[in-house]
C-alpha cells in the first residue's frame, strides 16, 4: 500500500490533499504544528490518518513522520507576505530549514518523491 506524508496537512491546501489521498486508499501521515492549520480541517478523515503534532524544524519529529512513506507532499510553510514582513527570520527558518529537514529525512529513508509547493504571496 502506498503511504504518504503531508506536512502542513491540517492547513487548507494540505487537508484537501489529505482528503484526496484517503479517497484513493493511500495511508496518510500528517505532520503539522497547528500554527496556521486546525485539526477541524481533518475531521472527516480523522480516524483514517496518523496525526503527528510537530514542526518541520524538529528533526526528530520529521524523521518519525517520514519513516516508511513513499511520497511527501510538503505544504508546511509560513505562506503570507504579512507574516514574512512581521517575522522574516522565523519564516526563513520554517520555509528553508524546515524544507531542508524534510528533504534530508526523505533521502535518509529512500523516499521516492517530494511534491513541493510555494505560495503566490512570494512572487515579486
Amino acid at each position: 500500500m502506498e503511504r504518504a506524508l503531508v506536512t502542513g496537512g491540517a492547513g487548507f491546501i494540505g487537508s484537501n490533499i489529505v482528503g484526496g489521498l484517503v479517497e484513493r486508499d493511500v495511508e496518510v501521515v500528517v505532520l503539522d504544528d497547528l500554527y496556521l492549520g486546525t485539526e477541524n480541517n481533518l475531521e472527516s478523515v480523522n480516524d483514517e490518518v496518523e496525526f503527528i503534532q510537530g514542526t518541520v524544524l524538529d528533526e526528530e519529529k520529521v524523521k518519525e513522520a517520514v519513516h516508511d512513506v513513499n511520497v511527501i507532499f510538503h505544504q508546511a510553510a509560513r505562506s503570507s507576505s504579512p507574516m514574512h514582513k512581521e517575522d522574516p527570520a522565523g519564516c526563513e527558518r520554517v520555509n528553508v530549514e524546515g524544507f531542508v529537514n524534510v528533504a534530508e529525512a526523505a533521502i535518509d529513508e529512500g523516499v521516492d518523491k517530494i511534491v513541493y509547493a510555494s505560495t503566490s504571496s512570494m512572487y515579486g
